[in-house]
């Protein structure tokens, strides 16, 4: 799996672009950064900080590398519901809605093998709304990141996460796609070696 983390320095600032994430939004407004259209910006002293919010929501950053990806299960166990945003876990969005009678869409790597998403509420209070007794699999989950996050879900009784051990994604797909990041991080750093 390519790293979609970037992180690209110009002047005293660093531009993050990383996949959508509502609470990658969240943390990183926290600490200051602006976004401009296309990227997050912020003051380079702060790379280390993005770097750790990055890890905490992504399971990655954009100088460390999984090779070790799984599937993981989430059953609801009541009804779940988000007020004005999307449900996500594992730094991806797993459902959406944007207003009371929008529906949802779903994210990329997840489905539904039970129950289903919707969206409601008012016109001015909607909700992301996923029916109780709906599961959905979330695949392309870095290993560390699944096994945090699904023990924190368990913990709080709202939700069964459980990885699905024989999908583990470590196969020749898996490693050619490994091969390719690799070259092309080796073609960026022999780039600013040059420039040096």
């Amino acid at each position: 799996m390519e790293n979609d983390i970037k992180i690209i320095t110009e002047n005293n600032k660093i531009k993050i672009y990383t996949p959508f994430s509502y609470e990658f939004v969240k943390k990183i407004k926290d600490v200051g950064a602006k976004w401009n259209g296309s990227a997050w910006i912020i003051e380079k002293e702060a790379i280390d900080t993005v770097r750790e919010i990055l890890l905490e929501v992504y399971g990655r950053t954009d100088k460390t590398y999984t090779d070790k990806y799984v599937s993981v299960e989430i059953k609801f166990l009541e009804e779940y519901c988000v007020w004005h945003g999307g449900v996500e876990f594992f730094g991806k969005p797993i459902v959406w809605a944007r207003g009371r009678d929008s529906g949802v869409k779903y994210g990329e790597n997840v489905f539904f093998k039970a129950g289903k998403a919707r969206s409601g509420g008012s016109v001015k209070n909607w909700e992301t709304i996923i029916l109780k007794d709906s599961v959905c699999v979330v695949t392309k989950v870095p290993e560390i990141l699944a096994k945090k996050e699904c023990e924190e879900l368990n913990e709080e009784g709202v939700l069964e996460c459980k990885i699905l051990e024989d999908e583990i994604q470590n196969d020749k797909t898996n490693l050619l796609e490994e091969k390719n990041r690799l070259e092309k991080r080796l073609e960026e750093i022999n780039k600013l070696l040059t420039e040096i």
